[in-house]
């Protein structure tokens, strides 16, 4: 198995936490090679049952199936990957894995601006966002927000609306649509 595909692998298995991956990420750069099922057991901190429970789920036919389920329905980046983003890569503890779709470059080759507001955003908040996303837009600049509903959603529609570009950083998994009314935005389009 490649260092990438044990990753994501890794990244899928239930009970293991994003530390735990990381240890084995960062002893495959030390080692310079993928380790065996004792190493990474002692990786993990694996024994006993718990062991047992990880080695069948994690050679199992379901892990094959959720892996290339994610496979196939998305872009997958790991932090072994050169474009892996940039900034994100420089922040404390930064994912080992993202399941993407769209322009990846979106996320390395232009200036970014992060929108994060309240879940039942203000006439204020509208406001502000219609003044300020047009110039955003008109600058090249790329809206990065979240998909949750008030300020996140409706940056995203103001950008969208605007000729603009966003990338939306999702925390439920590209198969899940959340909240639901997101769904036609999450597809890229302006509800």
């Amino acid at each position: 198995m490649e260092s990438k595909e044990l990753l994501v692998k890794l990244h899928l298995s239930a009970g293991l936490s994003p530390q735990a991956v990381g240890r084995v990420y960062t002893w495959i750069l030390e080692q310079k090679r993928v380790p065996c099922n004792a190493e990474l057991d002692s990786l993990l901190g694996l024994s006993g049952t718990k062991r047992e429970l990880f080695w069948r789920a994690f050679t199992g036919p379901k892990m094959e199936l959720w892996a290339a389920q994610n496979y196939a329905c998305s872009q997958v980046i790991t932090l072994f990957d050169e474009d892996y983003p940039k900034l994100l890569r420089e922040t404390y503890a930064p994912p080992n894995v993202l399941f993407c779709r769209g322009d990846l470059a979106l996320l390395n080759d232009h200036l970014l601006l992060a929108v994060v507001g309240a879940r039942q955003n203000s006439v204020y908040a509208q406001e502000v966002l219609q003044v300020l996303l047009p110039e955003v837009v008109s600058s090249g600049i790329v809206t990065l927000s979240g998909l949750a509903r008030g300020v996140d959603s409706l940056a995203h529609k103001q950008t969208i609306s605007n000729g603009g570009r966003t990338v939306a950083v999702i925390g439920s998994g590209l198969d899940i649509f959340y909240p639901p009314q997101n769904r036609l935005l999450q597809q890229g389009a302006v509800p």
